[in-house]
């Protein structure tokens, strides 16, 4: 059952249309929230999205202004089945299906350059940001995702003990069961934050909190209550990157890809190739690869995406 809160162009249709798909694959409102956004482009143009021309589409993918080619072709993907499904059921004038058509160079052109440019950022401005961070439990959070480590519901982090770091060796043995190289850095990190013993809260009340003594780096707060973990960990990113002020630009996932090109375009450095060379050739950056579980499969989208930060 369609859940629209703003208007729509040709309601009727875009019901049959969630009718007929499985709506439980997808998130919450998420068809209803992408008809609403196109909602005054249709209106302007007096046609239903799925008879938008090829540039009519790729001005309204600009105006979505996302940083992400990842959410275009995810939007691109299912508007695509929007488009068969009007084709199938004879609702295109002239029977073509125009987000067929649009490839990933096509799509990466309505990515938001600026949001993209302040998405990513090298060690030093990686290191500018952390340190200005005042808790040294949310510093080994964001170095944490810089060096890769994550895992399920951020399983990496919130189980990591000093004692499964190697100081010597500079590696970390993982909750998942791997165990990766990090920095000198993430280590004092990680011993700083495994000694705080005072949270200090943000905003202007100066409250602070007991951590609860753990062996864990990663220690709960006394008012916690029993509070989901995962989630803190994920309201611990979005707080911080908020009070930096840049909530609109960086993710975790964006933290996680700064890493994994800072140590890609090191290796290149190292052995003097390119960073397309480690793609096509990844033996020699298979403990990168491995340690950021890249999937070699989305390379050329990566190179794509990233090619003005990569050596």
């Amino acid at each position: 059952m369609s859940e629209f809160i703003c208007k729509v162009y040709n309601k009727e249709f875009k019901e049959r249309f969630l009718t007929d798909i499985n709506i439980n694959q997808y998130p919450p409102r998420w068809w209803e929230r992408v008809f609403e956004k196109v909602y005054p482009f249709e209106k302007q143009k007096d046609k239903d999205l799925f008879e938008f021309t090829t540039p009519e589409i790729i001005e309204f993918y600009k105006f979505l202004d996302v940083s992400s080619l990842e959410s275009l072709i995810v939007y691109n993907a299912n508007l695509t089945k929007y488009g068969q499904w009007a084709l199938n059921n004879n609702l295109i004038n002239d029977n073509q299906n125009h987000f067929s058509e649009l490839d990933n160079d096509v799509l990466f052109s309505c990515v938001n350059a600026n949001k993209l440019e302040n998405s990513v950022f090298n060690l030093e401005e990686f290191k500018d940001i952390v340190y200005s961070i005042k808790n040294d439990q949310d510093k080994f959070v964001f170095f944490c995702l810089f060096e890769g480590i994550k895992g399920k519901n951020y399983e990496d982090i919130v189980n990591m003990r000093l004692s499964d770091i190697d100081i010597k060796n500079k590696t970390v043995k993982l909750h998942s069961g791997r165990t990766v190289s990090v920095s000198a850095d993430f280590i004092t990190t990680a011993i700083d934050a495994n000694n705080q013993k005072i949270y200090e809260n943000y905003g202007n009340n100066n409250l602070q909190r007991n951590l609860i003594p753990s062996d864990k780096i990663y220690k709960e707060k006394s008012n916690s209550n029993g509070a989901d973990t995962p989630r803190t960990v994920y309201n611990t990113i979005v707080r911080n990157f908020k009070e930096l002020g840049r909530a609109d630009f960086t993710s975790n996932k964006m933290i996680r890809n700064s890493g994994l090109i800072y140590y890609l375009n090191k290796r290149a450095d190292e052995l003097q190739v390119s960073v397309k060379d480690l793609f096509y050739d990844p033996d020699k950056a298979k403990d990168i690869f491995e340690k950021y579980n890249f999937n070699l499969q989305t390379r050329v989208r990566f190179l794509l995406i990233y090619r003005q930060f990569l050596k």
